[in-house]
């Protein structure tokens, strides 16, 4: 059974203006990249801040690795590495160096890490080259190589691929992927890029207007989004017999009210229809369903399609 790393148990954030997190109930579990989705201002940041100790929450309870006593959960938080908003370095000084100047002020008393980290992140060729040279995608690995340097179990970024070019997003999402799955590192990460996240994510939290809306796995959000046939028939039962009989499948699912979602003959849905019609069986609707990411944000927000998620 997994582990739990971090729950939040009705968190609370209130500042004069507004509730930044309201009862937040959070769970990101041993070996999961937990990702974060949430529109500007929706509590994304507000509850990374709290969970790394950067403000206090106005109520509720923050467990890391099991710990929740303050002195405890000090100590919890050395095991985490982060990236929230961008890491300050340098601009004069070298990969090297900057993370040489963390690793001392850090107290960190392996040299090596500082090797190891450039390693992961592929920074390894950079040289005596000054940050203020960097592209943009090498100066978000620097960041990553600053979060890990301390091997920490427990990894979290906030908007780590914001400005990267499609080449820098691919890069650095492989190297999130070695993190998770070679080295054994949980990561939550929060980006408005939910494409690239559909693709690293093991499981999801939705938060809005600083409710947590819903937590799903990666294979519940398959199953939601997966494209299919949704026909609404009189007698699903005889549909289900003319599938399985007339048409050779089994990969359909009935539903209640009489609706049954058929995955196969995505490309000649009209074959579906006719076969049922000629069957003698009331085909009422016949619609495609099937949503990407972005759009089952949307649904789950109440938002219309124009928006933007971020």
């Amino acid at each position: 059974m997994q582990k739990n790393i971090l729950e939040t148990r009705a968190l609370n954030k209130v500042y004069p203006a507004c509730r930044a997190l309201d009862n937040v109930n959070l769970t990101v579990r041993q070996g999961d990249i937990y990702g974060f989705i949430g529109q500007n201002g929706a509590g994304k940041t507000t509850l990374i801040r709290a969970v790394t100790g950067l403000i206090r929450p106005s109520q509720g309870e923050i467990a890391l690795f099991g710990e929740t006593d303050t002195q405890e959960l000090r100590s919890a938080r050395k095991r985490i590495g982060c990236i929230i908003e961008g890491p300050v370095f340098y601009p004069k000084m070298t990969a090297q160096q900057n993370l040489e100047y963390y690793r001392i002020q850090r107290g960190i008393p392996n040299a090596d890490a500082i090797r190891t980290a450039l390693e992961t992140v592929r920074l390894t060729d950079t040289g005596k080259k000054k940050y203020n040279q960097f592209s943009m995608g090498m100066k978000q690995r620097l960041g990553l190589a600053l979060a890990i340097m301390g091997k920490p179990d427990f990894l979290i970024l906030d908007e780590p691929i914001n400005g990267l070019d499609p080449m820098g997003i691919i890069e650095f999402r492989s190297i999130m992927q070695e993190l998770n799955q070679k080295h054994g590192i949980t990561i939550l990460v929060s980006s408005h890029i939910l494409t690239e996240l559909a693709q690293v994510a093991t499981t999801y939290g939705i938060i809005h207007q600083g409710k947590l809306i819903k937590e799903f796995g990666k294979k519940q959000l398959e199953k939601e989004t997966r494209r299919c046939i949704s026909v609404r028939v009189d007698d699903a039962a005889a549909a289900a017999t003319v599938l399985e009989e007339a048409l050779h499948t089994t990969d359909f699912e009935v539903l209640p009210n009489g609706e049954l979602r058929i995955y196969a003959f995505l490309d000649n849905p009209s074959e579906v229809t006719f076969r049922l019609s000629t069957s003698g069986i009331r085909v009422h609707s016949a619609t495609e369903l099937g949503t990407n990411l972005e759009e089952y944000f949307l649904n789950s927000i109440g938002a219309n399609y124009g928006g933007q998620a971020s």
